[in-house]
C-alpha cells in the first residue's frame, strides 16, 4: 500500500507539475522570509539579512531540482524534455525532417501495406466461434476439393466430424429487368451457420428445414449480410419479411449477418445467401443439385472436442470410397474406377477460411514483402547518413554541452530522442501511405468478371506492426549517430574550424552505411531487371492468336428467359448482329477463350488403337463457331476453319455460358470473358478437318 501512495504521489507530480511549482516557490520564499526577519532583527541590514538566509538556506534552485525528483518520475520528465528540445531542433531545419521523414515514410509505409494484405489473406482468422477447429476437405495437394450434391450428402451423414457445411460461391442478379445487378452470393447448406456459430443480429440464419429440396416451412429463404442490408435498405428494422428478387424468383428475407462475418472465402464476400436445396428454382433446367457430374459444393468441418486433424483425416480416407462412389462417373473404365476411388481426401486447416487469392497470390506476396524489406533498409541508411553529416555539422554544439557539464549519455539520449521524433513522424506519414497503397494494390487482383473485396482496417494489428517497423527504423538509423555523437571530445567547443565527425576515419561509419546501401540498392536493382525482363518477355510471347484487335465479350444466358434449347439460336443472332458493325471484320463463338485457364474436360478413344489409360484419355475441349480461328487471326498448319457446313442442330447443356469474340479492324484492345462454369458433356464421334 505504501509503494502504492507513493506511486500515485509521484504521478500526481507528474501531471500536476505547475501547481507544485509554484506552491514550492512559495514555500521556499516564506521559509526564506522568516529567516530574513530573524536575521534583522539581530540586528543585521536588511540586504546582509537576506544573504545569510541564503546561506543558511543553501541552494535554492537545486533544492527544487532535488524536491522534483522526489515527488514526480524523473525517466519521464526528462524524456519529455529531450523530445521537446529534439522537436525545436528540428524544426531549425526544417529541410532535413521532411526529407528523413518522408524516406522513413516510404519504407514503413511499403511494409505495412503488404504486411495489411498478407495478415488478411493468411494470418487473419475468421470471426467465427473456435476458428482453430475447423478443417477444410481437400485433395492430395491441398487445394479445395470440390463435390457434388450426392457425395457431399454421403459425407455429411456419416457423421465423421462434429459439424459439417457445404457452400458455393457465386453472383446473383438481383435486378427485376433491365441491367444486370450483381452481388456476391453463395449457396450454403442448412448448418452453414451453426457450424461457425454465426448468429444472426437480425431475425435469425439457415435450419436444416430451409435446405430441403424446393424450400422449408418458409418457402424459399435468404439470409442477407450486414453490409448489404446497411447499403440495400439502410439498416431498416423491418427488413426481415421482406421479399427480395433473386434472378427473378422471390426469396423471403429471414435474418442479417454480424459486421464482423463476410463468409468463408476470403476476399470474396458474400450479399446474399440461400439454401443449396432451392438451386433448381434458379437453375431449373440446369441445376447442379442433382448431378452426379457437377462438382459444385466445398466442405468445411469442425473437429470434435477430443479429435485431432490426424484421426478426422484417417476417418475421412476410411469413407472416401463410399463418399466417391456417390458420384462415380459412368464413362471410368474397371482401372481407372479403381483408382478415381482410392484418390485420397485430405483435411486441411481452415482457421483463416478459404482462398483462391491465397492460393494465387501468398508467394508473389511474400516476395514482395521480401522487397519492401530492403526498401526500408535503404531508407534507414539514407537517414542514417544524413544524421552523421548532420551530426558532424553540430560538433561544436555538442562539444559545448558536454564541456557545460552535460553527460554523454544524454547527449546520446537527445540525438536518439529526434531520431524517434523522425520516426514516428515517417511511420504516421506511411501509415496514410499504407491506407491508400494496400486499397490500390487489392484493386489489381479484381477482373471484369469478379470483384475482389478485402477489408483491410487500421486495427491494432496493422499499428502495432508499423510501431514495431518504426522501433526497427530508429535502431537501424538513429543509434550509430547518437554513439558518435556522444564520443565527442569537450575540448573541440575551444577550437575553431573542427573538422567532421569522420575525421580520421577513412572507413567509418558513414563509410558502412553507404557500401551498405549500394550493395542492397545494386541487389533492388537486378530484382528490379530481372522482373522486367521476364515481363517483357511474358508481353511479347507468341499466344497463337491475335491480342490487339481482338475484343471479347462474355454472354450468360442462364440470366436470360431463354430454354436451352433455344440459346444457339441467341448466341448466332448475337454473333451475326456484332458482325455487322461497322469496322468488325467478323466475329464467332466460342465455349472458353485461349489462356482464361478455363475449358471443358472429354475423354476420347482412338478407334482401332490402342487402349488409353485414363489420364491419356482426358483432353481440353472448346467448342467453337464458324470463323473462330479466322476471328482470332489463328493460323492454320493445315486443312480449314469451320463453316456452315459444320454446323449441326445441337441440344446441348454446354450452350449456357459464351464467349462473344470480335476481330475489329479499328479498336485496339482486349478484354476476357471472366470466368466460366460447365458440366461435363456426352462424348461423340468427331471429324477432322484442320
Amino acid at each position: 500500500m505504501t509503494r502504492l501512495r507513493v506511486l500515485a504521489a509521484r504521478l500526481r507530480g507528474l501531471f500536476a507539475k505547475g501547481r507544485l511549482d509554484r506552491e514550492l516557490a512559495d514555500e521556499i520564499e516564506s521559509h526564506l522570509a522568516l529567516s530574513v526577519e530573524a536575521n534583522v532583527n539581530r540586528g543585521m541590514d536588511p540586504a546582509e539579512a537576506r544573504r545569510a538566509a541564503l546561506r543558511a538556506f543553501g541552494g535554492v534552485e537545486q533544492t527544487k531540482e532535488a524536491y522534483r525528483d522526489a515527488r514526480g518520475l524523473p525517466r519521464i520528465e526528462a524524456l519529455v524534455q529531450d523530445l521537446r528540445y529534439g522537436l525545436r531542433t528540428l524544426r531549425r531545419s526544417p529541410g532535413f525532417a521532411a526529407t528523413a521523414a518522408v524516406s522513413i515514410a516510404l519504407g514503413v509505409g511499403a511494409n505495412t501495406a503488404i504486411f495489411s494484405i498478407l495478415d488478411k489473406l493468411l494470418l487473419r482468422e475468421l470471426q467465427v466461434r473456435e476458428p482453430r477447429r475447423l478443417v477444410r476437405v481437400a485433395t492430395e495437394d491441398g487445394a479445395t476439393a470440390y463435390l457434388t450434391t450426392p457425395a457431399w450428402e454421403e459425407l455429411h451423414k456419416r457423421e465423421l466430424f462434429d459439424q459439417s457445411l457445404a457452400w458455393a460461391w457465386t453472383q446473383f442478379d438481383l435486378s427485376e429487368g433491365g441491367p444486370a445487378e450483381l452481388v456476391g452470393g453463395v449457396w450454403a447448406s442448412g448448418g452453414f451457420f451453426d457450424v461457425l456459430g454465426v448468429r444472426a443480429v437480425l431475425g435469425r440464419t439457415f435450419s436444416e428445414e430451409d435446405s430441403k429440396r424446393g424450400g422449408g416451412p418458409d418457402g424459399p429463404v435468404a439470409v442477407i449480410s450486414y453490409r448489404f442490408w446497411q447499403r440495400r435498405f439502410g439498416g431498416a428494422g423491418d427488413t426481415v419479411g421482406q421479399t427480395l428478387a433473386v434472378e427473378r424468383v422471390p426469396f423471403k428475407i429471414i435474418g442479417v449477418t454480424p459486421p464482423d462475418f463476410a463468409g468463408v472465402d476470403v476476399g470474396f464476400p458474400f450479399d446474399v445467401a440461400l439454401p443449396i436445396g432451392v438451386e433448381p428454382l434458379i437453375h431449373p433446367s440446369s441445376s447442379q443439385l442433382d448431378n452426379p457430374y457437377a462438382w459444385w459444393l466445398s466442405v468445411i468441418a469442425r473437429l470434435k472436442p477430443t479429435q485431432d486433424m490426424t484421426a478426422a483425416g484417417a476417418a475421412l480416407r476410411s469413407a472416401q470410397s463410399q463418399i466417391r462412389d456417390a458420384t462415380m462417373p459412368g464413362y471410368l473404365r474397371e482401372e481407372d474406377r479403381k483408382r478415381y476411388l482410392g484418390e485420397p481426401l485430405t483435411l486441411q486447416a481452415a482457421a483463416t477460411g478459404d482462398s483462391a487469392l491465397r492460393r494465387r497470390y501468398e508467394r508473389p506476396l511474400a516476395a514482395l514483402m521480401a522487397v519492401v524489406v530492403l526498401v526500408l533498409l535503404i531508407a534507414c541508411a539514407n537517414v542514417a547518413n544524413l544524421m552523421l553529416a548532420r551530426t558532424a555539422a553540430r560538433r561544436h554544439e555538442l562539444a559545448m554541452r558536454l564541456a557545460l557539464g552535460a553527460t554523454r549519455l544524454r547527449v546520446a539520449r537527445q540525438l536518439l530522442a529526434e531520431s524517434v521524433l523522425l520516426a514516428g513522424a515517417g511511420s504516421a506519414l506511411g501509415l496514410l501511405f499504407a491506407y491508400w497503397g494496400a486499397r490500390l494494390l487489392v484493386a489489381q487482383f479484381s477482373t471484369q468478371a469478379y470483384s475482389v473485396a478485402l477489408d483491410l482496417p487500421l486495427d491494432w494489428r496493422v499499428l502495432g506492426f508499423t510501431a514495431a517497423v518504426g522501433t526497427s527504423a530508429v535502431l537501424l538509423f538513429g543509434v550509430v549517430p547518437a554513439l558518435r555523437a556522444a564520443r565527442t571530445d569537450p575540448g573541440d567547443a575551444l577550437k575553431v574550424g573542427v573538422r567532421g565527425v569522420s575525421s580520421g576515419h577513412r572507413h567509418g561509419p558513414g563509410s558502412a552505411l553507404v557500401v551498405a546501401q549500394v550493395a542492397v540498392s545494386l541487389v533492388l536493382v537486378v530484382v528490379a531487371g530481372l522482373f522486367i525482363r521476364t515481363f517483357s518477355a511474358l508481353a511479347g510471347i507468341d499466344v497463337g492468336f491475335e491480342r490487339d484487335r481482338v475484343l471479347a465479350v462474355r454472354v450468360d444466358a442462364q440470366r436470360t428467359a431463354n430454354t436451352p434449347p433455344t440459346r444457339l439460336a441467341l448466341y448466332q443472332r448475337v454473333r451475326e448482329a456484332v458482325g455487322a458493325l461497322p469496322g468488325v471484320l467478323s466475329a464467332a463463338s466460342s465455349a472458353s477463350l485461349p489462356i482464361s485457364n478455363m475449358a471443358l474436360m472429354a475423354w476420347i478413344d482412338v478407334p482401332g488403337g490402342p487402349a488409353l489409360s485414363e489420364p491419356d484419355r482426358a483432353v481440353s475441349l472448346n467448342l467453337v463457331s464458324p470463323e473462330w480461328f479466322r476471328t482470332l487471326g489463328t493460323p492454320l498448319r493445315a486443312g480449314r476453319d469451320f463453316d456452315g457446313r459444320d454446323l449441326r442442330a445441337v441440344h446441348s447443356r454446354e450452350g449456357d455460358q459464351v464467349a462473344t469474340v470480335i476481330h475489329d479492324g479499328n479498336v485496339h484492345g482486349h478484354g476476357h470473358s471472366g470466368r466460366m462454369s460447365f458440366r461435363r458433356g456426352s462424348s461423340s464421334p468427331i471429324r477432322k478437318v484442320g
